[in-house]
């Protein structure tokens, strides 16, 4: 059971994630983020779920006349998510065993020690590799316009050096129902992640979303991690910017 913070109560099985889950810890400003701007009856979107804790709590936020999709390829944290699911009996809460990306097809996910640390980039190879699988893509843009999900009120994205194919694959979503985006970014280099921040905000720019920095959750690690959440702007600035 999560023991204190906005998850507090939620019942979670860890299966080889971080303590930080159970006890709560883990980025805590996402958590109280996601606590201020998820709704009752709201869509969210947890992209790169791990074992759920971020779909759990969207859960508990958006509550039973909501939705909350989990998008997870790897399949023993797609099946964590399942039962943490069913622990704390969220019907409203549907695993999707795929990968989010810019193309509909198939790809090669590169595997990781660590059960988050999976990712279809290249770029982004993990520090601790275990192995590489075959996964389903799907872009977000397709499965709104098949109706196959609901349209998004706010869409976390987590994917280990992805962001750039999801964000691209659901410029549509972005322009017909302006989600929230909650963004973590990554890097071992810091220059690196300097670049992917500035790739962000120049993406996030262009379709008049504000971005604004959350306080940092990892600040005693050597890994550089970046978390952000870029709000759509009201009409009228949309409007003035799209047109000039």
């Amino acid at each position: 059971m999560v023991e204190s913070g906005p998850a507090a109560g939620l019942r979670i099985d860890l299966a080889r994630a971080s303590g930080d889950y159970r006890t709560g810890a883990n980025e805590v400003p996402v958590q109280r983020t996601l606590a201020s701007v998820l709704r009752p009856g709201q869509v969210f979107y947890d992209v790169g779920s791990n074992i759920g804790f971020f779909a759990l709590l969207a859960s508990r936020l958006v509550g039973r006349s909501g939705r909350v999709y989990a998008f997870e390829p790897v399949k023993a944290n797609a099946e964590a998510i399942r039962r943490n699911a069913e622990l704390n009996r969220f019907r409203h809460l549907e695993v999707l065993e795929v990968a989010v990306s810019d193309r509909n097809g198939s790809a090669r996910l590169l595997l990781s020690a660590h059960p988050g640390g999976a990712t279809l980039s290249n770029d982004d190879a993990p520090p601790d590799p275990t192995g590489v699988v075959d996964v389903s893509t799907v872009t977000l843009d397709a499965l709104v316009a098949s109706r196959r999900i609901a349209p998004p009120d706010v869409v976390k994205i987590d994917v280990e050096g992805a962001e750039e194919a999801v964000l691209a694959g659901m410029t549509d979503t972005l322009t017909g129902h302006r989600p929230t985006l909650v963004c973590e970014l990554d890097s071992a280099d810091s220059a690196v992640l300097e670049q992917k921040i500035a790739t962000f905000r120049a993406f996030a720019d262009a379709r008049a979303y504000r971005v604004t920095d959350l306080p940092t959750s990892y600040a005693e690690t050597s890994w550089h991690v970046y978390h952000a959440v870029a709000r759509p702007l009201e009409a009228p600035d949309w409007g003035q910017r799209s047109t000039g």
